[in-house]
């Protein structure tokens, strides 16, 4: 039998490039009440520090420079014997999950962060995670009832509220593309982020008008690979804040990089510059 406290005392790993999406997962899980939470934000670890502590659970960031998500699970599974990867990941790309599914993933979590979808797939998770150890010892008759409750949430997952949460992300998204591509902002852009993190926002919007002047300076110097990954930085931190202005010029200005477009890359900086200016936090 699985107890809260045997899920509140399950170790946890975080691995995520970006410091601030891992400073707010811990933030929410360490509320949470759970007390053996671990990060690292180079993905090259994450094998030797599975070998050595054997988490009960990995939250992955499937967008990574260098070693993506992808790539570390399939070194995860030289590890588990039993081929149950204890991974949740965390994506922004409605395409990415059914892949990362079928890479061994056993669930996903969504960006920017729900702290009540966080800390329900992570229970979730733990728990399933916690039972699937235990029956080593116990019956094939335990063996079956996971795999039922696995199944059970598999059909759960591909149905209801996830269709239409996607769909609406699609929408909302294509929508703002569609304003950046015209060159239009509004006047006043209001942005209303959950309160748990709130008081993060300031300091978050802060670093951003500092990677202006860094993107600038770069510019300048024509160093498209320092521009690439500031704006890979920008579009994910804007995931994890809920910011999606901010996401889609990153994601634009790290394409832009790629191509080593001067003119695009000035373009987007210049976005970027007037969203801050034009921003506005609400209550």
């Amino acid at each position: 039998m699985i107890s809260a406290s045997d899920i509140l005392n399950a170790s946890i790993l975080i691995v995520d490039d970006q410091e601030a999406n891992v400073t707010l997962l811990e933030r929410m899980l360490l509320g949470a009440g759970y007390t053996s939470v671990s990060s690292t934000r180079n993905p090259h670890e994450v094998c030797e520090l599975q070998r050595h502590h054997r988490y009960s659970l990995i939250l992955l960031d499937l967008q990574m420079p260098d070693l993506d998500g992808f790539q570390v699970m399939e070194g995860l599974k030289d590890l588990e014997r039993d081929d149950y990867l204890p991974v949740l990941v965390i994506t922004a790309q409605p395409g990415h999950k059914l892949r990362a599914l079928q890479a061994g993933a056993k669930d996903f979590i969504s960006k920017p962060f729900d702290l009540a979808e966080v800390l329900t797939r992570v229970r979730n998770m733990l728990e399933v995670r916690l039972l699937h150890m235990e029956s080593k010892n116990h019956s094939a008759v335990l063996e079956q009832t996971i795999r039922e409750v696995e199944a059970s949430r598999e059909v759960i997952r591909r149905q209801g509220d996830e269709v239409r949460s996607l769909y609406d992300q699609v929408v909302t998204e294509q929508k703002l593309a569609d304003r950046l591509l015209l060159n239009v902002l509004p006047d006043a852009i209001a942005v209303r982020p959950d309160e748990e993190i709130r008081q993060l926002v300031p300091a978050f919007l802060a670093n951003r008008r500092r990677d202006v002047v860094a993107l600038r300076a770069a510019l300048a110097a024509l160093d498209f690979n320092t521009i690439r990954m500031l704006g890979h930085t920008i579009k994910e931190t804007g995931r994890g804040y809920g910011f999606d202005g901010i996401t889609e010029i990153g994601s634009s200005i790290e394409r832009a990089a790629h191509h080593e477009d001067r003119e695009a890359v000035d373009t987007r900086i210049n976005h970027l510059s007037e969203y801050l200016h034009r921003v506005q936090v609400m209550e």
